[in-house]
């Protein structure tokens, strides 16, 4: 019976002793004109944003959406695409899976200028980069 118990504890110590797993992912925060880098191979770079989110103090027949159009390059392979917020928030390329989370800031009645967004990205990777 002892010997049970003992090979438990020593078990439960081992569990004990692992590392925990580091997550493979990274979010990534760029504003208009900047590029974002995750883990300096996959950059991420803003071309254009279409808002047609219902501004804040405006009544609107649908919520609307934003597009934002995004050239992604990984070692020196290039790929052109868009990200929707709500309904195509997130796109594969080279191994990565990029989403985009959030535009900012939200639109207000008066004008806004695409220079004025920020955009927040989560990259993660599919296998090892």
């Amino acid at each position: 019976m002892k010997k049970i118990l003992l090979f438990g504890i020593a078990i439960l110590l081992l569990g004990c002793n692992q590392t925990p797993e580091q997550p493979n992912y990274q979010t990534i925060k760029i504003k208009s004109n900047q590029v974002g880098r995750y883990e300096n191979d996959l950059s991420i770079e803003v071309k254009k944003v279409d808002d047609s989110r219902c501004p804040q103090g405006c009544q609107c027949v649908w919520a609307g959406e934003v597009r934002v159009n995004v050239n992604l390059t990984y070692s020196g392979n290039s790929f052109e695409t868009y990200l929707c917020l709500p309904s195509k928030p997130r796109v594969e390329f080279m191994d990565c899976t990029v989403e985009l989370k959030d535009v900012s800031p939200y639109p207000i009645c008066d004008n806004q200028s695409p220079s004025d967004y920020s955009f927040t990205f989560v990259v993660s990777a599919l296998k090892s980069l």
